[in-house]
């Protein structure tokens, strides 16, 4: 003879109505950041999590290419140069000095323009793991590089009028 148990009655469970209210919570919260990063909030105004500050040099020589001034986005000589940077850094504001030396060169085409040391003030910003300078009106044409950096090193692609890069040529490491 088998016995007979009473049946519970079928009530959620205080775990079950737990988990549904975090669930609910969590996406409402993920959907006050999405909104809030569309529109341009910053709830903690946050600052960069790196101290940018100081000198950053080349520990080798870096290639980038000058342009040709009549044919746009043409490349008429290869340089391998030094890279030099004094940066100053207020929160995610920087500013500096960028000097670039050409070391050795290599012409592309017929006609071409000897290269040139480049020595320049720049502003520019941080955000996340990025920086972005660009190039004053002490330049002799628009300079703008973007950086990627981690630790103590720095990779950058360098693009203007007259001047531009590979992906991640320019490599900088902090003095």
């Amino acid at each position: 003879m088998m016995k007979k148990y009473k049946e519970m009655p079928k009530k959620p469970l205080k775990a079950t109505k737990i988990a549904g209210g975090v669930i609910v919570a969590v996406c409402v919260i993920a959907l006050i950041f999405i909104f809030a990063d569309i529109y341009g909030i910053n709830f903690w105004n946050l600052s960069p999590a790196r101290d940018l500050e100081g000198t950053w040099e080349s520990t080798f020589d870096c290639i980038y290419y000058e342009l040709d001034p009549f044919f746009e986005g043409t490349r008429e000589v290869k340089v391998w140069g030094e890279f030099s940077m004094q940066l100053h850094q207020d929160g995610n504001s920087v500013s500096g000095m960028m000097d670039i030396v050409p070391a050795s060169y290599e012409y592309l085409t017929e006609y071409h323009i000897p290269p040139v040391n480049h020595h320049f003030h720049f502003t520019g910003s941080v955000e996340g793991g990025n920086l972005t300078i660009t190039s004053d009106d002490t330049a002799p044409w628009a300079i703008t590089i973007r950086f990627a950096f981690t630790s103590d090193i720095m990779t950058g692609t360098i693009s203007g009028n007259m001047i531009d890069s590979d992906p991640n040529a320019i490599v900088l490491t902090k003095q």
